[in-house]
């Protein structure tokens, strides 16, 4: 055999053996993930990694708000979504199949006043004496939320609860764009806001706001964003959703590493590292599913109108935990609890 040929040869062979190699991968299953923005950068920041351990790979699209994303699932164009626990109730109204396999994100609301408001964490009492004195002057406490959100329902709650009428003894304004909080805020236009730590951090950390209550003692516990998927796949290609709920718990367990989460997120989004820290003060990546947290939702929409009924007996329905149980070898009864609570920052 001539030099020339030798060469040839060897050449084929390591052409052949690239070909086998590239034959032998598994085909990589695509999922197409809708997502808020930034609802869930440090997990996606990990997609390609361990979407590839277990044969995925995921397409990170994002949506501006939840139906949407609710719809896409029903027709198929996306594999799975993250809302928060509200969603889940509108789609079972909507009759919507759709089923909640695994939890993402925890947290992330709050009440936060001006910094000159005469009261401190979680005091309730001193808060209704300023109202009742405001009031008394026609000078009511202007509070803003945006409609139709979950910190407005909340808001609302927490008032009535605590012996503030919503309707007569405030002012709540409508401000429709969460990113204009901080704003209204900062320009003393509003004395308080109902909103998420995202955009309340940044006027808290300038010193010029402060947070009144972290609202998690609602029916609706923790505010709690769940991986939805519509019902057809758990039972045509459960496979993929098992990829899908593992692929996810190994991450959210590697994002217990704060100096990883904090450092991952800061770079996926682009924050300032002490934004981030704020963030994660009262949020947090957990995969239990609270499914009495999601019953209590049912019940808040209902009493606000929401809903035309209260749907919480419908709400177990949608629920399967049997990919979650697999994934972490625990059973439903340690899954349905998140234990979590934020770190109070006053």
């Amino acid at each position: 055999m001539g030099r020339r040929t030798a060469v040839f040869l060897t050449i084929v062979m390591a052409g052949l053996v690239a070909v086998a190699s590239v034959l032998a991968q598994p085909r990589l299953v695509t999922v197409r993930a809708g997502v808020l923005p930034g609802l869930l950068a440090g997990a996606v920041a990990y997609y390609k990694e361990y979407g590839e351990r277990h044969g995925l790979r995921y397409d990170v699209l994002n949506f501006g708000a939840g139906v949407p994303i609710l719809q896409a699932l029903v027709k198929g164009d996306i594999e799975m979504g993250c809302l928060p626990h509200q969603h889940l109730i509108r789609a079972i109204e909507e009759g919507m199949d759709i089923v909640a396999v695994a939890g993402c994100l925890t947290g992330a609301i709050e009440l936060t006043v001006d910094r000159d408001l005469p009261v401190g964490y979680g005091d309730w009492a001193g808060l209704r004496r300023i109202i009742q004195e405001r009031k008394a002057r026609g000078q009511p406490l202007t509070i803003a939320s945006s409609q139709g959100s979950y910190p407005a329902l909340m808001l609302r709650w927490q008032l009535k609860n605590n012996g503030i009428d919503p309707d007569r003894d405030v002012k709540i304004v409508n401000v429709a764009a969460f990113p204009d909080h901080g704003r209204v805020l900062q320009m003393k236009q509003v004395e308080m806001v109902s909103t998420m730590t995202l955009f309340a951090g940044p006027v808290r950390l300038q010193g010029q706001a402060k947070v009144f209550w972290f609202p998690y003692d609602a029916p609706s516990g923790n505010v709690n964003a769940q991986i939805l998927v519509a019902r057809r796949l758990v039972r045509e290609r459960p496979d993929t959703v098992q990829r899908i709920v593992t692929s996810h718990v190994e991450i959210f367990n590697l994002l217990k590493d704060r100096r990883r989460l904090i450092e991952v997120e800061a770079k996926q989004t682009g924050r300032p590292v002490p934004l981030v820290q704020e963030l994660f003060k009262n949020q947090a990546y957990l995969y239990e599913m609270d499914v009495n947290a999601n019953k209590g939702m049912a019940k808040m929409m209902h009493e606000v109108g929401w809903t035309k009924t209260d749907l919480g007996a419908k709400v177990e329905e949608h629920f399967d935990f049997s990919f979650l149980e697999r994934a972490t070898r625990q059973d439903r009864r340690s899954l349905s609890v998140v234990r979590w609570a934020p770190e109070v920052t006053r």
